[in-house]
């Protein structure tokens, strides 16, 4: 297993209406499993290979290559990867009240996977701000701001 996971909570800042608490890419093996249960965050990860499980909030799905799912607030989250063919995802977590207007205005409640929703290029767009080290962590939520946005009208 291999990530490159660029850190924003140092950086939490409650002025403003978007957090941006990590973001990264993942190169899952078949051991690779995470499980949340309560936490104040909203997660976009897309499948860019391989395939797994998401259990959330009573519900099972099964993400693949090209499809997206979402981790919402005070959710109970299990996922993990195929061990025959494990995920290779990108992903960001984040939160605040713009993450809550976005998600109470675009998406239908307890929607936790989108199939063939290629959105890589945004997602791609989102770790190159994160890895920008002459941003400011201001300027970094403003334009994440516009690519979560833009991967909700997608």
């Amino acid at each position: 297993m291999r990530e490159e996971i660029y850190n924003f909570w140092h950086m939490y800042d409650s002025r403003f209406p978007l957090n941006v608490m990590m973001s990264g890419i993942s190169y899952c093996d078949k051991n690779y499993r995470i499980e949340r249960h309560g936490e104040k965050l909203y997660s976009f990860e897309y499948i860019i290979d391989g395939s797994g499980v998401l259990e959330i909030n009573s519900q099972t799905v099964y993400p693949q290559k090209n499809d997206v799912y979402i981790l919402t607030p005070f959710s109970d989250h299990l996922y993990y990867s195929s061990e025959d063919h494990p995920w290779t995802k990108i992903w960001i977590v984040f939160y605040g009240d713009f993450a809550d207007y976005l998600f109470k205005h675009y998406l239908p409640a307890d929607t936790y996977i989108i199939k063939h929703c290629n959105i890589l290029s945004y997602m791609n767009e989102i770790i190159n701000l994160s890895s920008a080290s002459y941003k400011s962590y201001s300027g970094l939520i403003d334009e994440i701001s516009v690519m979560l946005l833009k991967i909700v009208l997608h």
